[in-house]
């Protein structure tokens, strides 16, 4: 195959269908932290002060662990769900945070105390932060975990069979539900390799990648780019660098999935263990606008807590779906930055160059600016494709990863 070339034009004003269409706007969060719950406790809302020896002696088995959390509440104290929202809007300062309880540890009254405390939260902020309510299911072991966010109820299938959450459980919902792939395993380390069959449920399709996209796709939005600190217990904005491998390698595989960053909290610290954010464009904080956009994949996932991009390709935005005829395309690329305006960025254009199956996506060019609108004119592959970038910040080298634009021509 010819290499692909990409001719980039710059730009910072002016640029036609560029920017994000007026009526959104964007919003920065969590897709996953946890809390206690006062019936019977979760993986989470560890007092800060409490020493890491005393909070690491939980027992094995989901019944003793309980047992040991009622018995020991004042290591949890002020951590419920309640606590959690409160703290993320007006400390941590989020737009928006989504507590997702382990659902293989949690009991139904423990799910809809949390589903209250939402509401509540939702009723209390009403336009100035949205709180979502949402369960961790599946065991690391049966093929990693996934969150599930807006779900009535919690799910009752067993850990591991993905074949069916995503043929029998998530089919079945009418309420708006948001599907994130949590803290992919990393292809180099000897465990996760081991697990690298089993992931997301590839084993339950026979270890056909075409097979679990099929079953995936209609339900699955988001994947983890940046997953931490989890057990984090400061207070620092501690700076946690995104590993964006899981996410090129779920594309290799044809899911439609966009990146996003979950502190996935274990004390009390939602939106200042880390200044790692997901990204969402939507037209307001009401919970059904911040999931719809979820769905939509209008994200991206940062480093910086005020770094913000919009990307669209002929007009199309990301997270969307293009269809052309052209070879060479145009794509557009919107950044800011509130705290930082004069910083200046590395922008590198990211192809996938021979479709589902084949090589993973490539950088087809490396580009300089500051804050504003670019512009690259972009040579296609004759297969269908995605665009996306991944933005480095100058000086600190914070990055940004954008939502792909899926990219094919008539008949492919």
């Amino acid at each position: 195959m010819e290499p692909l070339r990409a001719l980039l034009l710059v730009a910072f004003a002016g640029v036609a269908a560029a920017e994000p269409p007026p009526d959104l706007r964007c919003y920065f969060g969590s897709t996953h932290a946890h809390c206690w719950y006062e019936t019977g406790g979760d993986d989470g809302g560890f007092r800060l002060e409490v020493p890491r020896e005393r909070s690491r002696r939980e027992p094995s088995g989901d019944a003793a662990r309980r047992a040991f959390r009622r018995k020991n509440a004042h290591l949890y104290a002020g951590g419920t769900a309640a606590d959690a929202f409160r703290y993320a809007r007006e400390t941590g300062r989020l737009d928006f945070l989504a507590l997702t309880i382990h659902d293989h540890m949690a009991l139904p009254e423990e799910y809809e105390a949390l589903r209250a405390a939402a509401a509540e939260a939702n009723r209390r902020y009403r336009g100035a932060f949205c709180a979502l309510h949402g369960q961790e299911w599946s065991k690391i072991s049966a093929g990693n975990h996934v969150n599930v966010l807006g779900a009535d109820e919690l799910c009752d299938v067993d850990a591991g069979r993905y074949d069916l959450l995503f043929g029998t459980w998530l089919p079945r919902r009418t309420e708006t539900t948001v599907v994130t792939l949590n803290h992919p395993f990393r292809a180099t380390g000897k465990l996760d390799a081991a697990l690298l069959e089993k992931e997301y449920g590839l084993d339950d399709y026979g270890g056909d990648p075409a097979a679990l996209a099929r079953a995936a796709n209609p339900h699955v939005h988001l994947i983890e780019v940046i997953n931490g600190p989890a057990f984090g217990r400061l207070e620092t904005r501690r700076r946690w660098r995104g590993r964006p491998d899981g996410l090129f390698r779920q594309l290799n595989r044809g899911l439609r999935v966009a990146p996003c960053a979950g502190n996935d909290n274990h004390y009390q610290n939602w939106g200042t263990s880390s200044p790692a954010r997901t990204g969402v464009w939507a037209t307001g904080l009401a919970p059904r606008e911040v999931l719809e956009a979820l769905r939509e994949r209008r994200v991206f996932a940062t480093e910086d807590q005020d770094l913000s991009l919009w990307l669209a390709v002929e007009g199309t935005p990301m997270g969307s779906a293009h269809v052309t005829r052209a070879r060479r395309v145009r794509a557009t690329l919107t950044l800011a930055n509130g705290d930082e305006p004069e910083a200046r960025y590395q922008v590198r254009w990211i192809v996938d160059p021979d479709g589902v199956g084949g090589e993973e996506a490539a950088v087809v060019r490396e580009t300089e600016g500051a804050a504003g609108t670019t512009a690259a004119e972009i040579d296609l592959p004759a297969v269908p494709t995605y665009l996306l970038v991944h933005v480095v910040q100058r000086g600190d080298e914070d990055s940004a990863w954008s939502a792909p634009v899926w990219i094919r021509h008539p008949g492919e």
